[in-house]
């Protein structure tokens, strides 16, 4: 099911539903039973502790987390083994720390992700458009995570919804970025070429193979600020 019809549905329901407790038990039915799936349905499907993965959110208590680092440590003899998870607020970005037994059931979040185009940052505020509705929102830069350094205007990228409230947002991997200083270049292209430090225009620093100039136009790894390739010799896709 895609999250578009589960957004549709969740919408559905939470209008279907709106309303007093005695309504809800005539549509259900006298013992009502239904409406405690629909509950878990607007909370997420359980997965097993040993199945998440990093970047998974989920909802624990109440609070929705995204997993950063995760951990599975493996049982001796007739022990289960422990999975131990770091992990960040959505709402507060403060860390936490869990840990569950392999079979262990957690909420998985329901997400929708929706795709936006960059209009322009102010502060700590990114102001996006959906290219398709031209509806425009604005979010936290924080939502970008280490990634808001490579935010400009035109760039293509997706955020992930929860129940219409915005949790998490991601850039492409790779992204086109000038080379703004790094030494002359030396040696001709190789796949043995050796690296050398540059600073990109967006003041992030890597390294870059010899033969890259100052000026010169590279693709970059958003999430490890590493080269990828030049940027001339490839079509964008």
């Amino acid at each position: 099911m895609s999250r578009t019809i589960l957004r549709s549905l969740s919408r559905s329901l939470r209008i279907a539903f709106d309303g007093q407790t005695t309504t809800r038990a005539a549509a259900l039915g006298e013992s009502g039973c239904l409406w405690g799936p629909l509950q878990q349905f607007f909370r997420g499907a359980k997965k097993q502790a040993n199945e998440l993965r990093v970047g998974n959110v989920v909802d624990i208590k109440g609070r929705l987390l995204m997993i950063t680092k995760y951990h599975y440590t493996q049982g001796m003899s007739r022990q289960l083994g422990n999975v131990q998870m770091e992990l960040r607020d959505i709402k507060t970005n403060m860390k936490a720390s869990e840990r569950f037994r392999p079979a262990d059931g957690v909420n998985l979040a329901i997400l929708e992700d929706r795709k936006f185009t960059c209009l322009y940052t102010d502060g700590n505020s990114v102001h996006l458009m959906d290219p398709e509705s031209y509806e425009q929102i604005e979010v936290d830069k924080s939502l970008f995570g280490e990634q808001a350094v490579y935010l400009r205007e035109d760039l293509e990228l997706e955020v992930a919804f929860h129940q219409d409230a915005p949790v998490t947002a991601t850039l492409p991997t790779a992204i086109k970025m000038k080379v703004k200083e790094t030494d002359a270049p030396a040696g001709a292209d190789s796949v043995n070429s050796k690296f050398k430090p540059a600073v990109l225009e967006n003041g992030v620093k890597t390294m870059v193979p010899t033969f890259i100039a100052p000026g010169e136009e590279i693709f970059v790894n958003s999430i490890e600020n590493s080269f990828m390739r030049r940027a001339n010799k490839y079509k964008e896709k």
